[in-house]
């Protein structure tokens, strides 16, 4: 189930693991968000406008709750965190 929090904290964790813009445009596209969902944000957002967006989105589908489940478990396995570093 994905809950109000669990859809925050992915919020959080994508906007503080991916430090660059197209680092993080990058991962949402391997992660199976819909070229024509990113496409429709335009590259001037911010990470947070970005992300604004697409979650909301996700969450209208069954496959986009598989999206941001794939999110969460990536987001969660990292171990390294080399735009920060």
């Amino acid at each position: 189930v994905l809950t109000a929090n669990i859809l925050s904290l992915i919020e959080d964790a994508a906007l503080k693991s991916y430090w660059r813009k197209p680092k993080l445009r990058s991962f949402l596209r391997r992660v199976g968000v819909p070229d024509r969902l990113l496409s429709a944000v335009p590259d001037s957002a911010s990470k947070r406008e970005l992300l604004s967006e697409l979650i909301p989105r996700l969450e209208t589908s069954e496959s986009g709750h598989l999206v941001l489940k794939r999110m969460a478990r990536e987001l969660a396995s990292q171990t390294t965190f080399p735009d920060l570093v």
